[in-house]
């Protein structure tokens, strides 16, 4: 039989859902790039280190902002300041418990933190404990002058005194069961909804403007949130991964299907601990003008045999690649090393293991 060969174009979107040897007209992988608005490749920029922080921090670094400056929070439980010029400052007395990622949540006064137990307050000086009367949370949100928290391991949340973040009520708490599960977690959209998530289920409160009871529940969406930090505003809407291990966009009780480009894939991942989407509900990655998300599962096996895989979503063009780091010593590619993302300065920063990188094109 003679060999014939067929033009395939490169801004074909990736086909996950059959076998590579049965692909004529499209692409199995792009790996470190993305396809730009004119159809070609674009590498996606690099991981230059920024600043360390320590060799007694290796921890993983989660990224956020205060008052100017770049905060990072370690695994370890340790609280940093950084300038724009990379001056490193830590603020750390009371170390942040608990080993899951690090949520944030900013007040007026104060930058709140929970990572599985207690929630943590920094205020400009000394990291100190937020309230011993709040709950041990995974979650935190901030709306209209109340922090929000989850208490974990139920099916409630509480919420701290109207305009004081370190007194809470033990009558200050509400239920969401719309299914019976647990709350896992509590975001608040820049539409003040606040978003109580379940694997079961998803439902939206909003606040009352007067009376004893400051929130009430909307309405329910039909979905529900696989894995605790899976979810991300953007482009007007909440995509997370869903029960049925879908990603999915939904904006009030619509959802729709957005990755079933990657269905088979997703369906093979075989280790879902401690997988993320972008700044954990913050804000997505802009670059050059394209508008991405970072997901990861950093457990699961790759197609290379080894730890990681990282997709990267241009969510305007519905298109999906992968990004990888490099395993020197089995030369073979592996996790991309971020935890986490956040832009500041007109520039893009990645929490590693005890670094902080700049993406640099």
């Amino acid at each position: 039989m003679a060999r014939q060969w067929l033009p395939i174009p490169l801004d074909t979107k990736l086909t996950k859902n059959v076998e590579e040897s049965s692909i004529g007209t499209g692409m199995a992988a792009i790996e470190n790039g993305y396809v730009n608005e004119q159809g070609h490749h674009s590498r996606f920029p690099q991981l230059t280190p920024f600043v360390g922080l320590g060799v007694s921090d290796g921890g993983r670094i989660y990224l956020y902002e205060w008052r100017g400056d770049l905060v990072a929070a370690s695994s370890s439980g340790r609280f940093y300041l950084v300038t724009r010029n990379g001056i490193v400052n830590e603020h750390t007395e009371y170390v942040i418990p608990a080993k899951r990622r690090v949520v944030f949540a900013s007040t007026e006064d104060e930058l709140a933190m929970a990572a599985g137990a207690e929630i943590v307050r920094f205020a400009g000086d000394k990291t100190e404990l937020l309230s011993k009367d709040a709950p041990l949370a995974s979650h935190v949100a901030y709306i209209d002058t109340y922090i929000v928290a989850n208490e974990i391991n139920t099916g409630r949340f509480r919420h701290s005194t109207v305009g004081e973040a370190k007194v809470w009520n033990s009558l200050d708490v509400f239920a969401a069961n719309g299914s019976p599960d647990n709350i896992t977690a509590v975001m608040t959209t820049p539409y003040r909804e606040l978003l109580l998530f379940g694997p079961k289920s998803i439902e939206q409160f909003e606040r009352l403007s007067g009376g004893s009871f400051p929130f009430f529940r909307r309405w329910s969406v039909a979905e529900g949130l696989r894995e605790p930090y899976m979810y991300a505003f953007a482009d007007n809407g909440v995509f997370c991964l869903n029960q049925m291990i879908e990603l999915v966009r939904f904006s009030g009780q619509s959802s729709s299907s957005v990755g079933d480009d990657l269905g088979k894939e997703l369906e093979k991942i075989d280790d879902w601990t401690d997988a993320w989407i972008g700044g954990t509900g913050e804000k997505p990655l802009h670059i050059r003008g394209q508008k991405f998300m970072v997901l990861q599962a950093p457990r699961a096996t790759n197609p290379y045999g080894t730890k990681g895989l990282t997709y990267l979503f241009d969510y305007r063009q519905k298109r999906f690649s992968n990004l990888y780091g490099w395993n020197a010593a089995k030369g073979v590619p592996d996790r991309w090393p971020g935890w986490s993302h956040w832009s500041i300065w007109g520039r893009h920063f990645v929490g590693g293991e005890g670094v902080i990188y700049e993406l640099v094109a």
